[in-house]
This record gives structure tokens, sequence and C-alpha cells, in this order.
């Protein structure tokens, strides 16, 4: 580093993996761009240690004093923005500019209004579907947040989940959809409406909270449902940094409760056969990635049906999520599996809606319509 920084700099650990590396002033920005490809050029070159060989990544956020700062204090902030969006982006450099100032006063601004709104119970759920493709009956239900604020309006999950994973909010709004989902869930029940059962997205820090079977426990007892009527969806994040003992033992106490388990989005990160064989899921459901242009890429149609073999071989339920086109359903339901979730059918819709969305998609399949006739 010393080296690719040249002898006029002067190099500075602020903390463990945070260094600060000063320049004189007089270089151009793009005399300042090559320099810090060097220095990622640097830090990217593998070293061997005992255990054999190791590589590092590396952001940089750059600050032009004379421009960006009016005093440390300003500038150590300023450069702690830019490396967030380096980071962001993925071993890039990135200069300081005042948009990344006012995408943080945003970011912190939506973050208080979030807590607000969970506090509040303004968060609403919506359900999608999924459906058996042999005679497009109802599987099952998915519970998914929405938020609507007063005055900035609707707020996508895509932009307020991760807000919440970063501000550490995401367990109190896990806790609130959970709760919500088992609250309508009694709802459906006593309507006489036959969900199935109510799949509820789980992320892993929530999982990793040392109360959490304790919550889904105490949640079922509250709306007095059983536990086959919930399904726990988590990805394949959970199994990253974590001990498969742990995970058996987190996994075994849901499944003791009744309540089914959904390996979520798989294929798309961290599953292996060993844990696939090892653990108590009763579903898959297959990432959305195998599943777009499906009726005109021959090598997905092979990939789907080995994922469906490997499924049913191991005893699990395939959901195919993600079908939005009818080719991509017929061809999925050519090669077979137990239920498909996708904006073909319905997007997410409000709970008031979807009995009747049931009902529409049940009396759209060509054996239900011979049996009309």
């Amino acid at each position: 580093i010393e080296k690719a920084a040249g002898n006029g700099a002067r190099i500075a650990r602020l903390a463990a993996d945070h260094f600060t590396i000063l320049i004189g002033d007089g270089s151009t920005t793009d005399q300042i761009s090559a320099l810090a490809e060097r220095l990622l050029t640097a830090v990217h070159q593998p070293f061997q240690l005992s255990v054999g060989e190791v590589r590092v990544s590396g952001s940089i956020g750059i600050v032009l004093l004379q421009h960006d700062a009016k005093d440390v204090d300003e500038a150590h902030r300023n450069a702690g923005l830019a490396v967030r969006k380096a980071k962001r982006k993925g071993d890039r450099a990135v200069f300081f500019s005042s948009e990344l100032h006012d995408e943080f006063q945003n970011h912190i601004r939506m973050e208080r209004m979030l807590r607000l709104a969970i506090a509040d119970r303004e968060i609403e759920i919506h359900f999608q579907p999924q459906f058996d493709p042999s005679n497009n009956k109802l599987a099952g239900v998915e519970a998914l947040a929405r938020w609507t604020h007063p005055a900035e309006g609707p707020i996508p999950p895509s932009l307020f989940i991760p807000i919440a994973e970063a501000g550490g909010q995401i367990v109190d709004l896990g806790t609130l959809v959970l709760d919500l989902a088992c609250e309508q869930a009694a709802k459906w029940r006593a309507a006489k409406f036959d969900f199935k059962h109510i799949s509820v997205n789980v992320s892993p820090i929530q999982l990793w909270q040392p109360n959490f079977v304790a919550v889904v426990e105490e949640t079922l007892k509250r709306h007095d449902l059983s536990g086959q009527e919930v399904c726990i969806e988590i990805t394949e994040g959970v199994f990253v940094d974590q001990s498969e003992k742990r995970i058996e033992t987190v996994l075994a106490a849901i499944r003791k409760l009744g309540v089914l388990l959904s390996l979520d989005d798989f294929g798309s990160g961290y599953s292996s056969l060993g844990y696939l064989n090892r653990l108590p899921f009763d579903q898959l459901k297959v990432d959305r990635s195998f599943v777009s242009d499906i009726d005109t890429d021959l090598r997905r149609q092979k990939v789907l049906r080995g994922i469906l073999e490997l499924g049913r071989g191991l005893g699990f339920n395939i959901v195919v999520e993600g079908a939005e086109t009818s080719e991509e359903v017929a061809v999925i339901r050519d090669i077979g599996c137990d239920a498909i979730q996708g904006f073909f059918f319905s997007r997410p819709a409000p709970a008031l809606l979807i009995p009747e969305v049931v009902k529409k998609i049940s009396r759209s399949h060509p054996a239900a319509e011979a049996r009309s006739a």
C-alpha cells in the first residue's frame, strides 16, 4: 500500500479495517482516480498464510478537502459516506458528492418514519396466492409487508426492507408481520375460507434472535392457530456464518411447534445437498431466475426438472415462484410441481380480495370449465 500510495502520502489506521491516506494538493481528479485504482489493485493481491492463499476486498471513499469539507470531522464523515456508496457498488472507489449527503439524510429520515410506522402498526399485509397447477386450486398464500405513509404515499419493500435491516428494525418489523399474518389467518378460518397456510418471510437477523421460537409460539397461541396453518420462509442466507448444530437446533424447535418450513429463493445462494438432507424443510421455493423465459430456454427447463427431481426425492413440496406469462406457466405445469406463485395468477392483494381472486383462478382451469358446462 505504501508503495502504491507514493512517498509523499501519509497513511494512518483509524480502526480495524479502516485506513486514511492523505496526499498533497495539486493532484487532478484523474490522477486521484488512478491512485485509487493502484491502491485497489494492491489490496486485491493474494497473499500466503500457513492455511493457504488469502484474498481481501476493499472500497475507497475520496474527499477533496478544499471542496468537500470545512474541518476534519466533516472530512471524515463525508469520506465515510463515499465509502458506503463504494461498498454498495462493490470494490470500487467513489468521490464524495453533495448527493451522497442528501441520500444519507433521506435514509435517516426514512428510518425514523419506519420506526414510527412499526410502533403505530401502520404496516399492512398483502397476500399473494399459490396455486396447484394440476387443478388451479389454492395451495397457500404468502404474506408480504406493505407500507403506505400518510404524506409520502406507498413506499416499496425494496426501499424500506433494507432500511429496516440496516437500522436494526427488521426484528420488530418481522414480529409485526408475523402477528398481522396470523391475525388474518384467524379471520379467514372464522369465515370458513380455506387458505391452506400463510407463508411469512423471516430474515436471518430475526431468526437468530434468542427468543424467536418463543415469539412464534406465543403468536400462534394468541390467535389460536395450529402450526400447520403457518409456514416460515427463510432464505439460504441463514446458513452463512452459522454452525450446522445451531441451524439444526433452531429449525428443529420451529418444526416442533408444527410450523412448516420453506427454503426460499432456492438455488440463488448457499444451499448444499448436505443441508437439504439433514434440515427439516417441508418446502423448496425455486428462485425466479430459473423461471424467466423458461418456455424458450431448454437449459433452464433441464435445470428445473433436476431441481424438482432432487426436491421430490428428499420429500419436499416444490413451489415455483415468479411465473409471469402463460407460456412460462404451461412449461412449469408440464414439468410438474406442487404450486406456482407469480403475477400470471395474481399480484399481491389485500386480504379482502383474496377469496374472490382464488375463486376466479379456480374457475379458469379447463377441468373446472368442463364441469360447469
